[in-house]
């Protein structure tokens, strides 16, 4: 795989997606469980000249196949990606002395960003942003949180846990003998011809089931929501989740709607939040309009770049019709196969964050 590493061993940009020196924002992608970086490669091709993608490759697969895998939570692996990404994000002059020397100095050379993440990764990416706040409290740290979260194909974080997955035949499959274990991977997932051969099955298997144990294992210990805005993003059809599963991102999010804001229907129509779960936030669901839905949460979100717009949740064509009557894929691919709505949604979305 003919793919870049300017930035190091964790952003593995792809062919000619070479390191930009005039990005205007820096999109941070972290792939679904068992996948790398690879996942996002070919994406700045389809985002504005301004967006540099940011590919993100986790130990343990790929170019860092060789790599153990020491994390063993969402948080640990959340705080292990800060650490190693955090010398490439902008800082804040305003948080303290020493940190705001580092702010300006970082803030110099590094643009604003935001955090993209699917599956897995959407708990990651908003367990990042949460650890970024943390620092930022408890550590005086001049990080810059991060624009926009963007969490694609997976339920609220306080709803993790096995009595909450769809899939209630086998909501937790990591330790399961490997034959069961590849009758319900291909159940929620589809049978991928690529994982036929049984030498790349025991290749993979490995990494997939550290991976299900990370997700399998997540405990949210949600706290204030966050004072940035919030993208869910669904696939149509998808069983890994429920649609009202994913309106609940809602209540990690207390940024104040834009209501009939740009790229948004003027119409509303008002509609309540459920809530529910522990430790859940107060939000609020003000109306769904072609597809997309707008929530409403308490109190204005501090520096959440221009164009914030709180809460919302979009849909996409669950299987593209591209794919073909042969497609054995599912759903919850729609990052892997058929990219093409979420990545139009995004050339419109990132530059109101810039």
């Amino acid at each position: 795989m003919n793919s870049c590493s300017t930035y190091g061993k964790w952003i593995l940009q792809g062919p000619n997606e070479h390191r930009s020196t005039a990005a205007a924002l820096r999109l941070f992608c972290i792939p679904q469980a068992g996948c790398g970086a690879w996942s996002f490669h070919g994406w700045s091709s389809k985002l504005p000249a301004g967006v540099e993608v940011m590919p993100v490759e986790l130990p343990g697969r790929n170019s860092r196949m060789a790599e153990s895998k020491d994390a063993t939570s969402i948080q640990q692996l959340a705080s292990e990606i800060l650490d190693a990404i955090e010398g490439l994000l902008p800082g804040d002059a305003a948080e303290g002395e020493a940190g705001g020397e580092r702010g300006r100095e970082s803030r110099q050379h590094n643009p604003p960003y935001a955090l993209l993440g699917h599956s897995m990764g959407a708990w990651v990416v908003y367990e990042i942003a949460r650890e970024i706040r943390r620092r930022r409290r408890e550590e005086g740290a001049a990080t810059a949180m991060p624009r926009k979260l963007y969490v694609c194909g997976n339920r609220a974080p306080h709803l993790s846990g096995a009595r909450n997955d769809p899939d209630q035949l086998s909501p937790s499959i990591a330790a399961l003998p490997d034959d069961r274990f590849w009758a319900c991977f291909e159940r929620r997932y589809g049978a991928n011809p690529d994982l036929a051969s049984p030498s790349i099955r025991a290749y993979i298997l490995p990494l997939l089931r550290a991976d299900f144990r990370l997700v399998e294992s997540y405990v949210c210990v949600c706290g204030d929501p966050l004072e940035l805005p919030i993208a869910a993003v669904g696939a149509e059809g998808d069983s890994r989740y429920l649609p009202e599963q994913l309106s609940r991102w809602a209540a990690h999010c207390c940024v104040p709607s834009a209501i009939g804001g740009r790229g948004m229907g003027s119409e509303q129509a008002s509609g309540g939040g459920d809530g529910g779960g522990e430790g859940e936030a107060a939000a609020h669901i003000t109306g769904r309009v072609n597809g997309v839905v707008q929530g409403q949460g308490e109190g204005a979100g501090a520096g959440a770049g221009a164009g914030a717009s709180g809460f919302s949740e979009h849909w996409f064509t669950g299987i593209s019709p591209e794919q073909g009557a042969e497609y054995w894929g599912t759903p919850h691919r729609i990052v892997l196969d058929y990219p093409k709505e979420l990545q139009e949604y995004l050339a419109m979305d990132l530059p109101t964050l810039y």
